[in-house]
């Protein structure tokens, strides 16, 4: 069980959390994801990641999420992705939700590729991270979710599989390691075939990501917190005596 209740929606506007991923042990790229107040009662999360160093030369991805949801409610909105891997232009996905009428539409560089039927409580494929923070898990451990990418919606978990203390350069941190298990899925949530994504969220009223993991076809990446701010808890800290 956790020590504290999750986390208000709204409580997460301002944070930023900035990330060094490493493959195999070597410095790798470096990743940010922050939480911003998008006016007119709408919330947006943000990632960004780019590669570094020998990896940069070697296959240099640069990546950029933007998803837009209502505070309200928590409705999905927009999820929009850019970059490019490796020598590919880049190119930019697009999935507009329509809840009203019940579809998400997917765009690829302005033109519409297609169309599924979507629940009124679906996530994006990266707002369903944020999803989880502000939920609490059911008696078993796991959290029910719907996700969709644009092509299709998929019934989702994530699941909450140990307690364990972690150490990263941001500090060391008692974690809720969980395990999202959705499959079939493009987006954030996209693996290789039998991998498996953990991550590590801190055992207090914020739910942080403090460390993450996946093993893929070659090798294994571990992503671990450098950095965080949160204007609030800057102010706790101002504050203490």
């Amino acid at each position: 069980a956790w020590v504290s209740p999750p986390p208000e929606l709204a409580t997460l506007v301002g944070e930023r959390l900035e990330f060094r991923l490493k493959w195999l042990g070597i410095p790798a790229a470096d990743a940010m994801l922050e939480v911003a107040d998008g006016g007119n009662g709408k919330i947006l999360f943000k990632a960004t990641a780019k590669t570094i160093g020998l990896a940069n030369l070697l296959y240099p991805v640069e990546s950029r999420i933007v998803s837009t949801a209502r505070i309200d409610g928590f409705a999905a909105e927009r999820y929009v992705k850019d970059g490019h891997e490796g020598r590919e232009p880049s190119e930019v996905e697009e999935i507009v939700f329509d809840l009203e009428q019940g579809i998400a539409v997917r765009s690829e560089d302005g033109v519409v590729k297609e169309s599924t039927e979507v629940p009124a409580d679906v996530r994006d494929p990266f707002s369903a991270f944020y999803a989880f923070r502000i939920s609490d898990p059911d008696a078993t451990g796991v959290v029910d979710m719907t996700i969709s990418d644009g092509k299709k919606s998929k019934a989702g978990k994530v699941r909450v599989v140990a307690k364990e203390r972690v150490k990263t350069p941001a500090g060391t941190f008692d974690t809720i390691k969980i395990a999202p298990e959705i499959e079939g899925l493009g987006g954030v949530f996209k693996k290789s075939p039998g991998a498996t994504l953990f991550i590590w969220l801190t055992d207090d009223e914020w739910r942080r990501p403090v460390m993450m993991r996946s093993k893929v076809s070659v090798g294994s990446f571990t992503a671990r917190l450098t950095s965080w701010s949160h204007p609030a808890a800057e102010a706790a800290i101002t504050d203490s005596p």
